[in-house]
């Protein structure tokens, strides 16, 4: 998150959460949308909360619980195998820790790599 963005959101917060505190009770009109001062600075915190939180960032072991979730959840490495459209053999190697997770792998789980092979970044 950029710190500007977040001191930006903080202070619009701030001066809606005043003009509510100071009696301002004129509805404000952005973007098409009518607000009431303090609904607007609710809308600030819920902004600030979401950007805080940031992607979520998994390494190589969150991405081994994940398939052994989906290995459970499906029966075997080789049903899995055949939903992803990769070999048994290969997406053993995965589980088994001899390769990193290739695009197929990656795809299904909805991940992106980031930073070289060693972290990954869950797609919304």
């Amino acid at each position: 998150m950029s710190k500007s963005v977040a001191q930006a959101l903080e202070l619009a917060q701030n001066v809606a959460f005043m003009l509510e505190s100071t009696g301002f009770g004129d509805p404000i009109h952005l973007n098409g949308r009518t607000y009431m001062p303090g609904e607007l600075g609710s809308e600030f915190e819920r902004a600030l909360a979401t950007l805080r939180q940031g992607p979520k960032v998994l390494d190589d072991l969150g991405v081994h619980a994940m398939l052994r979730k989906e290995i459970e959840k499906v029966g075997s490495v080789a049903e899995l195998a055949r939903r992803m459209n990769v070999t048994r053999q290969s997406l053993h190697d995965v589980y088994s820790g001899k390769k990193g997770p290739g695009p197929a792998v990656l795809g299904y789980f909805n991940l992106n790599r980031m930073g070289g092979r060693t972290k990954y970044e869950l797609l919304d």
